[in-house]
């Protein structure tokens, strides 16, 4: 199983930025309807990336993609899935090979469909909350060499709360439509950083002194009592999150195979991944 602990290397800045490109198909707004999912923005973010995994590995399993797929192992199946979240958050054609029977499938996105679902945000009282996120709930980390600021809200003239610097990891709750990512420590919302200085880890999210979950220190000069809140001072907000559905093709070839699948994967209300 040691694939899966691999996963969030091949998460990278993510699932709409990809799919420009592709065929959009917009539902109708549910943010006010009281009929849809409602849940908490940050809520079970760090199991997200394996359970993610194990629904794609399971997907693998059963059914016609797995009878195509043919004799593949566990291992197998792993990588492939590994691969598989790589195109759900890149909206990139990716291609993989086993060279035990000499499979290869190659995954391409077709077509993709945002949902909007209302939520509830919670944020520290010194930040602007936004009224509309696109669901991450994934560890980010900063790969700007001279550090990523948090903003009090997403804009370039909203005051500095702290300074990340290269390396550090934190959640990425969401993302705006102004392409500002959604900071969170414990699932509150305590900051902005700016979209293009920042990416998916490149290494599973650990306990760390890196981690702003479980950070206590110093942040490039500003002390994080920022940071170190007390339930008592948290606030909510009810907002709009939109979550994807994706189509992908798989083109599957082998020595006895040669056909196309199709996969349409979405996320439920934390984030993960899975077949609809």
């Amino acid at each position: 199983m040691q694939a899966r602990y691999l996963v969030a290397a091949l998460t990278t800045s993510i699932l709409l930025a990809g799919c420009a490109g592709q065929q959009q198909k917009n539902s109708k707004a549910a943010a006010t309807s009281d009929n849809g999912p409602k849940f908490v923005i940050g809520a079970q973010y760090d199991q997200v990336t394996n359970q993610t995994l194990d629904a794609l590995t399971t997907n693998y399993s059963t059914g016609s993609i797995a009878s195509s797929l043919g004799d593949i192992n566990d291992q197998d199946r792993q990588a492939l899935a590994l691969a598989t979240q790589k195109v759900l958050l890149q909206g990139k054609t990716t291609s993989w090979k086993t060279r035990r029977n000499k499979t290869s499938v190659s995954i391409a996105p077709q077509s993709a469909e945002a949902n909007l679902v209302p939520a509830t945000l919670r944020f520290l009282p010194e930040v602007t909350p936004v009224d509309s996120l696109t669901l991450l709930n994934i560890p980010y980390w900063v790969k700007s060499t001279s550090g990523v600021n948090i903003r009090t809200a997403p804009s370039t003239d909203a005051s500095v709360a702290a300074t990340l610097l290269l390396g550090t990891t934190f959640t990425a709750l969401g993302k705006t439509d102004t392409d500002w990512i959604a900071v969170g420590r414990n699932g509150v919302l305590v900051g902005y950083m700016y979209s293009p200085l920042v990416a998916p880890t490149p290494y599973p999210q650990s306990a760390s002194a890196t981690d702003l979950d479980t950070f206590s220190g110093t942040l490039a000069n500003k002390d994080v009592t920022f940071f170190n809140f007390s339930a008592d001072v948290v606030r909510e907000k009810s907002i709009g999150v939109r979550t994807q559905c994706q189509t992908l093709a798989l083109d599957i070839r082998s020595k006895s195979v040669k056909t196309t699948e199709q996969s349409r994967l979405c996320q439920d209300f934390n984030g993960t991944w899975a077949n609809r």
